[in-house]
Order: structure tokens, then C-alpha cells, then sequence
């Protein structure tokens, strides 16, 4: 309690209105997502062609990249049903387990609101397993493995992947959806996995109109909810950046 009447005294009362003031348009606009309850999807699909990026671009994106032989034994290793988190192995069923806590094998719940949700639950250890499984890095793996060998059963375990985490995590609900910044991570990991995978044939007539509409979304809620709109005390500068990077990307 003194730690947050500490946090208040350093405003000013109008600084304080004025934070207030966003903070209630805020939960008006809130509220009005979750009745409408849209789940958009993109009136067009983009056509490859839409988006090529110059060759010389990719070369120096591909010069930043780890596409050393020793990722296809993690991808493999994914492949075979395992991801690593905070450096401890788990088994993953990526049909089922997005919202799935590995350490208690107990779900988050998947239909509450993004903004109501709690990063505490009796029944779930942390909620950093989850968060950081739902931000892709695995499927970059699998991306990273198929610029190496070009094998299309990596592109397809992506796109099959992508489906399953539809199926497991709704719309702008559950823990997955509840940081803006964690919209940021799975959009720039997107983008990875197209560079990685544009010249598959799966990524072309599967993945790649899975991916644009799941960008749509995310753009689009990223745009509305990002921090810096409506937190106005000024200490939260590591989410700004990390949302701000995710739409401009």
C-alpha cells in the first residue's frame, strides 16, 4: 500500500487527471472490443508479389542469421514434439498445449478477455513458460531449418502449427493475448519465417495467406492497445519500444 501511495505522490494532479483520463477511454474502448468481439480477417489476401523484398535486402537480413548445421538438430529435436524454455525440455503437443503450463500440466484459461487476465494462477507455476512459447520462437527454428535444407516438411509443420495455436488460443483472449509487447514478438517472428521460408512451395500456396491474415490482426490491435497511447506515466519504455518495433515492422 505505501509503495503505491509512493507511486502516485511523485505526479502532480495534473499529471495525475491527465493519466487518469486515458486510463478510463482506455477501459471504454476495451469494453467495446469485447462486445463487438470482431474476429477480423483480411478482405485480401496479399499476393506474393505484393511484398518481395529487393535480394540485396534479404542477403544482408540472411548475413544476420544463425543458419549453422547444428540448428537442424533443435529443429529436429522440436520436430520430434520438444521445446525448450528457460532452458528446460518439454514435451509439446502443438494441437493442444499452447496455453498448457509444463510445469503442472494445468491450462490458463483461454476465454478470458486479454484485458482481465492475471499473470497468477493457483493451478500454473509461472506465466513466463507460456508467454514465451506463444511468441514462436520454436517455429523460426523450424524456418531456420528449412533455409538450411529445404525441406518442406519444416514449412508445413509451421503452417499446421499456426493452425493448431488458432484452435488453442481465441481471439484477443487468454494470457497469450494479455502483452502487448508479446503481440510484437510473434509478428517480428512471423516476419522471420517468411524471409526464411518465401521461396517454399508450401509457404506460397499454405502458410503464406495464414500468415498475412494472422499479421492483419495483430497490426490492427497492436495500432489500437499499444502502450504508449494510453499509459501516460512514462515508465514503461521497454514495452513502448518492443510494440513500437512490432508495428513498424
Amino acid at each position: 500500500m505505501r509503495t503505491k501511495i509512493h507511486k502516485i505522490k511523485q505526479y502532480g494532479v495534473l499529471k495525475l487527471i491527465y493519466m487518469a483520463f486515458y486510463r478510463i477511454i482506455r477501459c471504454v474502448l476495451c469494453c467495446q472490443e469485447e462486445l463487438v468481439c470482431i474476429r477480423r480477417q483480411t478482405k485480401k489476401v496479399l499476393e506474393l508479389e505484393d511484398y518481395v523484398i529487393p535480394e540485396v535486402t534479404l542477403d544482408k537480413y540472411f548475413s544476420h542469421c544463425n543458419l549453422s548445421k547444428d540448428k537442424l538438430a533443435v529443429a529436429a529435436d522440436e520436430y520430434d514434439g520438444y521445446v525448450t524454455l528457460f532452458g528446460s525440455k518439454f514435451r509439446f503437443n502443438y494441437k493442444t498445449d499452447w496455453l498448457r503450463d509444463p510445469i503442472t500440466g494445468s491450462y490458463w484459461d483461454k476465454n478470458t478477455i486479454w484485458y482481465k487476465c492475471v499473470g497468477r494462477n493457483a493451478l500454473c507455476d509461472d506465466v513466463k513458460y507460456v508467454l514465451e512459447l506463444n511468441k514462436f520462437g520454436h517455429l523460426v527454428d523450424f524456418a531456420t531449418a528449412y533455409k538450411i535444407s529445404g525441406d518442406e516438411k519444416y514449412v508445413l509443420r509451421i503452417y499446421e502449427e499456426l493452425l493448431g495455436w488458432l484452435s488453442c488460443v481465441p481471439l484477443e483472449r487468454s494470457v497469450a493475448n494479455w502483452i502487448v509487447m508479446d503481440w510484437a514478438f510473434r509478428a517480428i517472428n512471423l516476419i522471420h519465417i517468411s524471409f526464411l521460408c518465401g521461396n517454399s512451395e508450401v509457404y506460397k500456396s499454405k502458410l503464406h495467406p495464414l500468415v498475412c491474415n494472422i499479421l492483419s490482426n495483430h497490426a490492427r490491435f497492436m495500432y489500437k492497445f499499444c502502450t504508449s497511447r494510453w499509459f501516460k506515466s512514462e515508465n514503461n519504455n521497454n514495452h513502448d519500444i518492443g510494440e513500437l518495433v512490432g508495428i513498424y515492422t
